[in-house]
């Protein structure tokens, strides 16, 4: 989380963590599958 927080450019994680903690495992399966397609 740390290092997605970094990324973003959160000033901490507790920032990536209120935005994020709530979404559902489907959401953030789809999400991580977003993200490795762009970070590739």
């Amino acid at each position: 989380m740390k290092d997605i927080s970094e990324w973003l450019g959160h000033a901490d994680i507790g920032t990536t963590m209120n935005i994020y903690a709530h979404l559902d495992i489907g959401y953030k399966r789809k999400l991580a599958n977003s993200l490795t397609g762009t970070l590739n």
